[in-house]
């Protein structure tokens, strides 16, 4: 792969450095020429045999899913289940029966289950338990009697017990476990088979007690349904083979899922007054190791005569970790002075002390035991930290084989991060090293030092510019672009090298372009590196203006923080910012303002929020924020949503006066008693505060704005003003009932606007309105083969609405529209079958759509479309091969299209696709 990656990137380089083919997409200029400098996620999953699963990203895919044998030649990406820069963050890895099973998030279909064949790009959504964005939140994979794997999800309000056979038809919820959603992933846990069942942990009610399930619904229920006297439990089951054991408040017990007994009281064991609650360490060799505070150790193997006492530790020692090797359990123990490791084989007499952490060299350093795995079935694998220095080299990577003799460190090896936890696999162990706070390289070790070594630096990369920002400006693209680990200064190109020059180095981290007229507003920032501390570190700058020339780029306001443009109005810019920043306990207090350029004339409208929430430390209070939304303007007016403690998030108008900045309309009247942590005496005036309506999506249409709402009673649905109270209504009640229709993606095309909403609950159709309810309608369902579809991103384009429409059996796919029933239709199935395309990054360019997509083949790159399946075609390859390059945003200027793309030579940096041949 990384030879391929290697050819592709030397033709690259060449197309970058020569002038560029007419026609074909060529690097403007490489503004980053140092190494790697983007932060990198790194999280070991799970292990098989000798390879270890992980999760880790990079500048083009995000994080996804990787694997490691422990070379360099076997560490590659598995996943790239949510296409683009976006990351899938996949967790809960299985595997079974040869395929990967995980949970992941591709952007569209929310976080669900996932599989993979072990080779890149092998990867497929299971199914889309809980439809649409919404979660499933899968988790708990386990293999169940049956060999299909059973695991936990949420369908809706319930939590159920589902099972799977890697198909979609196959996966099938068994019962419903949890009818509480409170505590989400806590509610059902510990799932895990003993003999022909699955055993696991109910807390949906107290008290908290044991369910059992053969993978049916009928075997499906709680074990104290069979066993009546049956007690709450106060430890998590432990599986021995064909059966479990558990602790109650009076002992322990014992089940195989059909019955249950007590095998020993726990007074027999101990005296009340020296236990609190027994907890079970881990199984070695059929025996159950529990402590109990005042330091006994307790073993079992499931009989009465088989439990009892096996060590009193001294100093009142209590157990933190069992390691099980093939000869002795291996017990990590804690007196609060100290550590030590003990072996024992469930026998007083083969209990005894393998090591002293304060018998080793410098005994009064104050040093720890970081963490401790298995390494194959002989050995252990356990890291020292010291406590006089938090940098990575202060670990000390130690090896045991549960000997005083077989215990020692190995010397001058790397140890890795503390943050992140050491994962075994078979004979080897994998651990994670990292720059500053990000984990950037995957170590491993055989337990000897001269099989201990990197097996992959992810920031052996070339930096990145990003672009971070860019905007159509003065004949050229004005771009914000990273130069350095701390350094990002403003540029402006024109498309070639020697066009793409500086316009301030001061002026760095630009974010927010708007265009007021013939200059563009944005915030910048400085960024800095504390080693040891953290990776970047950003202090705001303020705000800033530009004219496209480096004499006319300066600095407007110094004291404007959290800027975020609203609108223009009045030949001003109008933002949301904060007056400083006000500490490590709470956010910026974010209110209205306005600029018109000069540092005088940028000043906070009105402080809409005068009240003062509790950080909930020490009494630290802080100005509550309002966090105006974006903005339209109607009748010399602009209307925003606000949120002024008092009414909750409602609709505001001004007139770019205090005195003309008040509440408009109060959508949500309904009050709540509830109220936010008291400041001070406790007492700011208010006994309740109201419900929110949470405006948003404000559109002007006809002398008017729709927007969306939610009124307390008919749920989110489209709404309507002419600008005075009176007229403003609720357009439509296009789903009954507290939920309502959830209307987004309001674009105006043609003379009406359109937008997606569902009237049933389950997927959303394409819908009209001209801002009557005779005149809102369904244009069309959006169902593909019966299944219900949801939408995102409309565009208008020429004399055509395009738009992505997710739906189960052809993924995230191009639709169209000229606004009638017959027009909405699939623009072309790019990639075949449930995985999708993933259209993203939508933009007009001249007449014709220019996105982003994968057609599976070539990875996410740039594709055109001109509404027919013959004239949407890939406008090229920018990281040649199956990987992508993930190009965006797109920003045309003449025929020139300008986007961000990544490939292996330059990283991510900025690029120019000329139209005119395309």
């Amino acid at each position: 792969m990384f030879a391929r990656q290697l050819r592709a990137g030397s033709v690259l380089l060449l197309a970058g450095l020569a002038a560029p083919v007419s026609g074909e997409p060529y690097l403007v200029k490489d503004l980053n020429r140092e190494p790697a400098n983007e932060p990198v996620e790194l999280f070991l999953a799970t292990a098989v045999e000798e390879v270890v699963y992980f999760a880790a990203s990079d500048p083009a895919h995000g994080t996804e899913l990787w694997r490691s044998d422990g070379t360099e030649a076997g560490t590659w990406r598995l996943t790239d289940a949510c296409p683009g820069r976006c990351s899938s963050a996949p967790w809960e890895v299985r595997v079974l029966r040869g395929q990967l099973f995980f949970s992941a998030d591709d952007g569209f279909s929310g976080r669900e289950l996932w599989r993979s064949d072990g080779t890149s790009g092998g990867e497929s959504r299971v199914r889309d338990i809980c439809p649409g964005p919404c979660s499933s939140n899968p988790y708990e994979l386990q293999e169940g009697p049956g060999g299909e794997l059973l695991f936990f999800a949420s369908a809706g309000r319930a939590r159920q017990l589902w099972r799977t056979n890697g198909s979609r038809r196959g996966t099938v919820p068994i019962e419903t476990v949890c009818t509480t959603l409170d505590w989400q992933f806590t509610c059902s846990y510990y799932l895990q088979r003993i003999g022909g069942l699955m055993l696991f942990v109910v807390s949906d009610a107290l008290p908290t007690e044991l369910w059992r399930s053969d993978g049916t619904a009928a075997g499906t229920r709680p074990l104290r349904e069979l066993v009546p006297d049956l007690p709450a439990v106060t430890s998590l089951p432990v599986a021995v083979g064909g059966f479990a054991l558990f602790w109650s408040q009076n002992g322990l017990w014992r089940t195989d899922g059909t019955s249950a007994v007590r095998i020993k009281a726990l007074n027999d064991l101990t005296t009340p007054r020296e236990y609190h609650q027994p907890l079970i360490r881990g199984v070695w060799n059929g025996l159950v190791f529990t402590t109990l505070d005042g330091g006994a150790l307790v073993r079992s193997d499931g009989t009465p005569e088989g439990t009892f006492v096996v060590e009193l530790f001294p100093d009142g020692s209590g157990v933190e970790d069992l390691i099980p090797l093939r000869d002795a359990a291996l017990l990590l123990t804690s007196d609060g002075k100290g550590q030590a490791l003990w072996r024992t084989q469930g026998t007083r007499e083969t209990t005894e002390k393998v090591f002293s952490l304060r018998s080793a060299p410098n005994p009064t350093a104050r040093r720890w035991i970081e963490d401790m795995v298995a390494l194959g079935t002989g050995r252990a694998v356990f890291r020292i930290k010291h406590s006089a220095d938090h940098l990575d080299e202060t670990l000390e990577v130690w090896v045991t084989d549960a000997t005083p003799r077989g215990t020692r460190r190995l010397e001058g090896v790397l140890s890795g991060s503390p943050s992140y936890p050491m994962m075994p696999a078979g004979d080897q162990v994998f651990f994670l090293r990292k720059s500053y706070y990000d984990a950037r390289q995957l170590w491993r070790t055989d337990g000897t030092e001269a099989g201990t070594g990197l097996v992959k630096d992810f920031q052996e990369a070339p930096g990145s510019s990003g672009p971070l920002a860019q905007l159509a400006f003065g004949g050229g693209l004005l771009v914000s672009a990273q130069t350095s680990d701390t350094e990002a200064p403003l540029f402006h190109s024109d498309g070639t090298r020697a066009g793409t020059r500086v316009l301030s180095e001061e002026a760095g981290w630009g974010s927010g372009f708007r265009r007021v007229g013939d200059r563009v507003f944005f915030a910048a920032a400085e960024a800095s590196i504390v080693p040891g501390l953290v990776n970047r570190s950003f202090a705001a700058k303020g705000l800033w203006s530009t004219d496209g020339t480096e004499a006319g780029t300066s600095q407007v306001s110094d004291e404007v923080y959290a800027y975020r443009p609203l609108a223009t109005f009045h030949r001003q810019l109008f933002f949301s910012a904060g007056l400083g920043i006000v500490g490590p306990f709470g956010g910026v207090d974010v209110e209205l303002w306005k600029s018109d350029g000069t540092g005088r004339g940028t000043r906070n409208v009105k402080n809409i929020n005068p009240y003062f929430f509790d950080t909930g430390f020490h009494h630290i209070c802080y100005g509550a924020p309002s966090n105006p939304g974006p903005g339209v303007v109607l009748a010399d007016r602009l209307f925003f949503a606000a949120d002024d403690g008092r009414f909750g998030r409602e609709l505001w108008r001004t007139d770019g006066t205090r005195a003309g900045t008040r509440l408009f309309f109060d959508v949500n009247p309904r009050r709540s008693p509830e109220l936010p942590p008291a400041c001070s005496d406790g007492d700011d005036g208010r006994r309740d505060t109201g419900l929110s309506s949470n405006p948003e999506e404000l559109l002007r249409f006809h002398g008017g704005a729709l927007f969306a709402a939610d009124d307390g009673e008919t749920g989110r649905e489209l709404w309507w003003t002419d600008g005075i109270p009176a007229g403003t209504r609720r357009v439509e009640d296009l789903q009954p009932g507290p939920a309502g229709s959830a209307p987004h993606g309001l674009t105006r095309f043609g003379d009406a606007v359109f937008f997606f909403a569902s009237a049933t609950g389950n997927g959303e159709g394409l819908w009209r309105t001209d801002g009557t309810a005779a005149g809102t309608f369904l244009v069309h369902p959006l169902a593909v083969r019966g299944m219900p579809s949801w939408a995102w991103s409309p565009r208008v384009v020429g004399d055509g609405l395009f738009f992505v429409v997710y739906n189960e059996t052809t993924g995230p796919e191009l639709w169209t529209s000229q606004g009638d029933a017959p027009s909405t239709r699939l623009v072309v199935d790019l990639r075949p079958g449930p995985s999708g395309s993933y259209p993203q990054e939508l933009v007009d360019a001249g007449g014709v759509l220019v996105f982003a997509a994968t057609d599976g083949e070539t990875g996410l790159e740039p594709w055109r479309s001109d509404g027919t399946a013959a004239g949407t075609y890939p406008l090229g390859d920018l990281n040649r091969g199956p990987d992508a390059s993930s190009p965006g945003p797109f920003t045309r200027i003449g025929d020139t299209l300008f986007t961000g793309a990544w490939e292996p030579v330059h990283g991510r940096e900025l690029w120019a696709i000329p139209l005119s041949k395309n």
